[in-house]
């Protein structure tokens, strides 16, 4: 028995014995530390099959998820924090365990370590070293600022931000100043599936050349709070963790750094994508980048009669090879409002938007197949959530594309909770999209869903 195997029985033990006596282990608490547990169990059901690459995938998934924390405080300014999680689905999409620092698999994993992070507090100054996520920037939903975490995109809807190892630390000047900056020593990307899954870019199997960058990345923000005014400057040295596939007409072995692309939004459309013959010969393919950049943002965010938040920033992208990629700014304008309803209470309307301003273009545009980071430029994000009684409540969500007609996501959510503990949800998701949108790829993932969160 290798020592993985015997990693992951003991560490399943532990959970079957602290979910088989919680008030036992509730009473270590004060001497060990705060331990939290949240079980969450999810099934969704599709409302068409989905072709992908000669077969026809499930309409039915499930998956069960077990979330561990653990914290400690010593010496009243030492701090450890512990947070992992056990999953585990249908469709197979889980598997193994961290292998290394980057993470850099490209399915999630049956143990994922979140957190595990110690952090000292002197006061005016604070240390923190370990694998961490952190959350820069105020918007809420299009973040472009906030890009120290790579994110898992293997549920394209339900998409989660992914630990990564780092050090840092805050030092706050004065009351309303503060400085923040940390480094992290490795490379991780976002988990996207571009081939043979019902959330894949393509609906085909693609030859596809990996080019994973072996960089390291360092990112600095100064944030002012005013009166009524927050504003965070961000600084950023790093590789972007969405990737940009380009058109690789040589042999896949053959280093394709001197490909150009463009930062287009959209994908091509089918005929673009394999022409006839594209794959027989070995000769042609897809090769995946991740170009290196420095990112500069400013955001800012006020409050107007208590009820009205606004929020807005721009950031700049300045790539290594800008006669390759190009420069642009993407800025964003956002509004939360609050306010009480006719037949429900704490009724909030959030909407943002965002677009982009080139200001460099690339010298070659032929060889764009799809950019990641620019899908939903010139795009609308809005939500309404309500509070129908004290134990329940019901959210819509809706993502407009403006850039092509007919580009939508739209989910419907309905939450009940019984008790603190316990949670219901019960949703809906359909999505609209045009033959020339990358959209057009998920129109067959409409689907409903069910979950059931325990926390003890």
């Amino acid at each position: 028995m290798n020592s993985k195997t015997k990693t992951i029985i003991i560490v399943w033990s532990a959970i079957f014995l602290f979910l088989s006596h919680p008030q036992d282990a509730r009473c270590l608490e004060g001497a060990l530390g705060s331990f939290d547990v949240n079980t969450l169990g999810r099934a969704y059901a599709y409302f068409a099959a989905n072709p992908r690459v000669g077969r026809e995938e499930k309409n039915t998934s499930a998956e069960t998820r077990i979330d561990l924390a653990y914290s400690q405080t010593l010496f009243r300014r030492l701090s450890f924090r512990l947070s992992s999680r056990f999953q585990a689905d249908t469709d197979k999409r889980s598997e193994d365990a961290i292998d290394g620092l980057e993470d850099n698999g490209q399915h999630r994993r049956m143990f994922d370590l979140h957190e595990g992070f110690i952090e000292y507090r002197l006061g005016w100054f604070d240390f923190y070293c370990g694998r961490r996520i952190l959350a820069w920037g105020k918007s809420d939903h299009f973040n472009p600022a906030d890009r120290i975490n790579p994110k898992d995109y293997t549920d394209f809807l339900d998409n989660e931000k992914m630990g990564v190892f780092l050090g840092g630390f805050k030092l706050s000047f004065t009351r309303n100043s503060q400085l923040e900056a940390c480094y992290i020593p490795s490379f991780t990307r976002s988990r996207i599936y571009l081939s043979g899954s019902r959330w894949a870019a393509f609906d085909r199997d693609m030859q596809i050349e990996e080019e994973i960058p072996e960089i390291e990345s360092y990112a600095s923000r100064y944030s002012l709070y005013l009166k009524n005014l927050d504003i965070d400057m961000i600084y950023m040295r790093r590789a972007e963790d969405l990737p940009t596939l380009l058109l690789n007409p040589r042999p896949l072995h053959i280093n394709s750094s001197d490909l150009f692309v463009a930062p287009g939004m959209m994908i091509a459309p089918a005929p673009r994508l394999a022409p006839a013959g594209f794959f027989g010969s070995g000769s042609a393919g897809l090769v995946e980048k991740y170009r290196k950049m420095n990112l500069m943002a400013i955001e800012w965010s006020t409050t107007v009669a208590d009820r009205v938040e606004l929020h807005g920033g721009a950031t700049y992208h300045d790539m290594d090879r800008k006669e390759v990629y190009g420069r642009f700014v993407q800025y964003l304008l956002g509004l939360n409002y609050t306010f009480d309803g006719w037949f429900c209470k704490d009724v909030k309307v959030s909407s943002e938007y965002m677009n982009c301003a080139e200001i460099d273009k690339p010298v070659n545009e032929d060889l764009l197949i799809l950019d990641f980071v620019r899908i939903f430029e010139n795009s609308l994000f809005s939500r309404l959530s309500s509070t129908l009684t004290s134990s329940s409540s019901f959210e819509i969500g809706n993502l407009w594309s403006f850039e092509k007609t007919s580009n939508d996501i739209l989910r419907l959510e309905y939450q009940y909770s019984p008790y603190d503990v316990l949670e219901f949800k019960l949703g809906l998701d359909f999505i609209w999209g045009n033959d020339e949108s990358v959209f057009r790829q998920f129109e067959k993932n409409d689907r409903t869903w069910i979950s059931i969160r325990y926390v003890f």
